[in-house]
């Protein structure tokens, strides 16, 4: 089962592995379309746990995380993954665990993911083999964690508290699209309806100057001028047509 909470807990996963792992920025989350793995990559997946009657009511039952590390042929450094990616899969998740604990303390997403997220239960580890380009061997090492202590829902129809201030404000001041999503965040708690294209340009992490253009915000259409008939008199002076 998805939920608020699951979203932004792998949304600031995502934000704080960007530019901290080999995967530097191709790190995906919960992709629907194929991406290019010739070079290390990053796949989050999040959903809500297995919760009960009054886990229902009450919230923060705990979040399933799923990151998969894709390691091609030779990794970062000149490691060799053709015989064994298991130096390779040992320091990249090092990296990964380095950047979402917040080892360093300055990653503002990193905070908010762990305040969200809760601590880890349980770690299982995964794996899988894909062919990549010119037959070469592409390994996906990944760990699923169970988090306990998560995050409750928002209550409906409340504005904001707590976290979900910081989160609002961290995605409004990250960039024109991850404030997109703020808006969307917003209005989902307090319970008021979002315009459809707000909701369309979100998803697609869309600017509103992006949206615009493209025609999905409808005032911004009206605002632009509209193609018509324009009506031109001409004019010939007959001293200039005798022959």
């Amino acid at each position: 089962m998805t939920s608020l909470v699951a979203f932004a807990a792998s949304l600031c996963a995502q934000r704080a592995l960007k530019g901290a792992t080999w995967a530097d920025g191709r790190v995906h989350l919960e992709p629907n379309a194929p991406f290019d793995v010739d070079e290390p990559a990053l796949a989050l997946y999040c959903e809500a746990g297995k919760i009960d009657a009054r886990e229902w009511q009450l919230g923060g039952a705990g979040l399933r995380l799923r990151i998969e590390m894709f390691l091609p042929a030779f990794a970062p450094g000149g490691i060799d993954n053709s015989r064994s990616s298991a130096l390779a899969a040992a320091l990249f998740w090092r990296q990964v665990a380095r950047a979402l604990l917040n080892a360093d303390g300055a990653s503002i997403w990193a905070d908010l993911f762990l305040r969200i997220a809760g601590r880890v239960q349980s770690a299982e580890t995964v794996f899988e083999f894909y062919e990549g380009k010119d037959n070469l061997r592409i390994d996906m090492r990944g760990q699923v964690l169970t988090l306990g202590e998560s995050l409750a829902e928002p209550e409906f129809g409340q504005p904001p508290a707590g976290v979900w201030v910081d989160l609002i404000a961290a995605l409004r001041a990250d960039g024109a699209e991850t404030a997109m999503l703020a808006d969307l965040i917003e209005s989902a708690i307090r319970g008021a309806d979002a315009p459809q294209w707000r909701s369309d340009a979100a998803m697609l992490q869309m600017a509103a100057a992006s949206a615009a253009l493209l025609g999905l915000d409808p005032a911004a259409v009206s605002d632009i001028p509209q193609a018509g008939v324009v009506a031109v008199e001409i004019v010939v002076d007959e001293a200039l047509t005798d022959v």
